[in-house]
């Protein structure tokens, strides 16, 4: 085998490093905002969130004064989003991501709610998606009615 191929082959690897997280997402990517909370339900600053796709490509970022995080940029498909801050035992949640939108939290099972010993950091939030553009109205062809129903 050629070694510039197999050079070329490695270099094209995922490197598994984390790296920041965007915080736009377009017409071909998406991304989540959500929030970090206590088991008392207040927010929790200075958590950082990794969001990793299967490929070993990975996502961080921070949570802010109001434990809120925002991960853009992120390519269509599903990912495993897991939480870390010393001193706290975090989760590792699966999350769907859609194209040109937001993901404004995780979904919720009464089971994944169970109470542990120590002190327990959970995902918060809406499982709900968002447009980017939430006053952008759909543009219609002039001369273009409606066709009446009979």
């Amino acid at each position: 085998m050629n070694v510039a191929i197999l050079t070329l082959c490695l270099l094209a690897q995922p490197s598994g490093n984390p790296v920041p997280a965007a915080t736009t997402i377009s017409g071909t990517t998406g991304g989540i905002k959500a929030e970090v909370r206590d088991a008392a339900g207040a927010p929790i600053a200075g958590v950082q969130v990794l969001v990793k796709h299967r490929d070993g490509r990975a996502w961080v970022a921070v949570t802010d004064g109001r434990g809120q995080f925002k991960v853009g940029g992120l390519a269509p498909g599903g990912y495993e989003m897991s939480s870390h801050r010393e001193g706290f035992e975090g989760e590792v949640y699966p999350i769907k991501i859609r194209a040109n939108a937001w993901l404004l939290g995780v979904a919720r099972n009464p089971a994944d709610l169970r109470p542990i010993k120590g002190r327990l950091m959970s995902f918060f939030g809406p499982d709900t998606y968002e447009a980017p553009a939430p006053g952008l109205k759909l543009l219609r062809k002039p001369g273009v009615e409606k066709i009446p129903m009979h």
